[in-house]
């Protein structure tokens, strides 16, 4: 059972980190955002297989975009 307000507040505190950069002339030129969506919320509770290959997947593109930015001046 997913939680809809958890990930509405997750992303909500990301907007407002992002605008808190942006006004304060801290917002780098290019950004990017990785998210996972969750499946199971319980305490305790295992990642599932879902979320596990959604992370190895994650780690594989920052890792590509560390390397290679794709045209963009590195950080």
């Amino acid at each position: 059972m997913w939680n809809e307000r958890l990930i509405s507040v997750s992303f909500a505190k990301a907007g407002q980190a992002i605008g808190l950069a942006r006004s304060l002339g801290q917002l780098p030129p290019h950004l990017i955002v990785y998210a996972i969506e969750g499946k199971n919320f319980t305490a305790g509770t295992a990642l599932s297989p879902e979320v596990e290959n959604a992370m190895r997947e994650v780690v594989e593109r920052v890792a590509s975009e560390v390397q290679e930015p794709a045209g963009r001046p590195p950080c």
